[in-house]
């Protein structure tokens, strides 16, 4: 006996599912949609498709106007999110079929725009708090591009934006001053902290901008001990960064356990040194 067995197709979705809205309502909302076999999903779903639009005009804003200092920025950031529970949220279309549902979420324009306007005065104020002068390059750049591309993203949903602050470029310079417990290895130590440097500062011996990493190196039996003290003085003298690095390594000779160590503190350093630009 043969037993056929059919499979259940795909239910169809509703015809406005794929039908945009009048242009008249969309000059004033923003439209999303979102499927699922659960409801709250399908309308996380629709508010989500709307958040996607608006990154895609702020990257298209952004193509458009050449901004390649924001090439590898993440446009999404300045996005507003949109939370299911938003009083401004309205669900206008929701369909049931076959255990599956289908919706279209509306909001209004003006929220969205009034959350970026929010956006772009915080921005502006972070933008215009300036750095330490021993700042590692980036530094003070987050604000201006979050400026930027508020400002962008605002044209995009037809806003006439506000007037873009000129953007400065600064050139920090740096001096790196070594102290070596044992000599030998000071030339290794050195090339593996100015490698990092130099992606942060431009390297001078006569730069006002002062780092002095302090590196005391024990090797015996069981392995060698790096152990790095770095202090970071501005311009000024004063003292704005220092940090207690450290590195172990066992498998190997003097030479090889220190250069790894070397390396080591180096990739250390470069991650204090990014965290430090991130946040200025």
């Amino acid at each position: 006996m043969l037993w056929f067995v059919g499979c259940q197709s795909e239910p169809e979705p509703p015809v406005w599912y794929f039908e945009p809205p009048k242009l008249s309502h969309s000059q004033h909302n923003l439209y999303g949609y979102g499927s699922a076999e659960d409801e709250q999903l399908a309308k996380a779903r629709a508010l989500e498709d709307i958040r996607a639009q608006l990154v895609l005009s702020l990257q298209m804003q952004i193509q458009r106007g050449r901004y390649d200092d924001f090439a590898d920025s993440k446009p999404a950031d300045i996005v507003p999110q949109i939370e299911l529970d938003n009083a401004n949220v309205s669900f206008v279309n929701v369909a049931h079929k076959q255990g599956v549902y289908y919706i279209r979420a509306e909001i209004p324009k003006k929220i969205i725009i009034q959350s970026l306007q929010k956006s772009y005065q915080w921005a502006l104020r972070h933008a215009n708090t300036e750095p330490s002068c021993a700042a590692p390059k980036g530094a003070g750049t987050k604000g201006d591009s979050r400026v930027i591309q508020s400002a962008l993203l605002l044209q995009a949903l037809g806003e006439t934006p506000p007037e873009l602050p000129a953007k400065e470029s600064r050139v920090v310079s740096m001096i790196l001053q070594l102290a070596v417990s044992d000599m030998r290895y000071a030339d290794m130590v050195g090339k593996s902290l100015e490698g990092v440097l130099k992606e942060f500062y431009e390297l001078s011996d006569s730069a006002p901008n002062v780092m002095r990493a302090d590196v005391k190196i024990e090797n015996g039996t069981k392995g060698s001990v790096m152990q790095v003290l770095i202090v970071i003085r501005d311009c000024k003298g004063k003292v704005v960064k220092e940090w207690r690095l450290s590195s172990v390594h066992s498998s190997r000779g003097p030479y090889e356990n220190t250069r790894y160590n070397a390396r080591q503190i180096a990739k250390d350093l470069r991650a204090k040194l990014q965290k430090w630009a991130d946040s200025e």
